[in-house]
């Protein structure tokens, strides 16, 4: 499991973390700690960064249509794109930092991310490649409370 963080600000390099990583920022200032425990997590607090909610905490919403707009009932939730066509998954401009949520291609149809006016979307990635794979969706900045920048991380290839 990964575990998102948001640092102060892009491309900072932290010290030697507790199980002997090191971390730099990415250019939102997002850190993605994937196999070390606790320790670094709260070396990484203590340094500034801000824990952000992960997503898929078990719960699923499953969408059989070619669109959705993202709730704020969905925070930390899967949802399941299964259309045979292409799906577009909205983002709205109003989410606070830190919301996440997962968006797993279930039928054939590529998940493409959406920003809805007023919010934008960063990142290389903004579709699934293949039927199973996710996009990971996370505001990671939003300071009027109206216009979201979304991050789109693509799990799998």
């Amino acid at each position: 499991m990964a575990v998102f963080l948001q640092a102060p600000g892009p491309n900072i390099a932290f010290g030697t973390t507790p199980s002997g990583s090191t971390y730099i920022s990415d250019a939102n200032g997002l850190v993605v700690i994937t196999n070390a425990g606790v320790n670094d997590e709260t070396y990484l607090l203590g340094a500034g960064c801000i824990a952000l909610v992960p997503g898929g905490f078990g719960a699923n919403s499953l969408q059989t249509g070619t669109s959705y707009t993202v709730q704020q009932s969905d925070v930390a939730q899967e949802i399941v794109c299964t259309n045979a066509g292409a799906f577009t998954l909205n983002l709205p401009k109003t989410m606070p930092v830190g919301f996440a949520v997962n968006a797993t291609q279930g039928g054939a149809g590529t998940v493409t991310a959406n920003a809805l006016p007023g919010a934008s979307l960063v990142g290389a990635h903004t579709t699934t490649s293949g039927q199973y794979l996710q996009i990971k969706c996370l505001v990671i900045q939003n300071s009027d409370g109206n216009s979201a920048v979304w991050d789109i991380i693509r799990v799998g290839s």
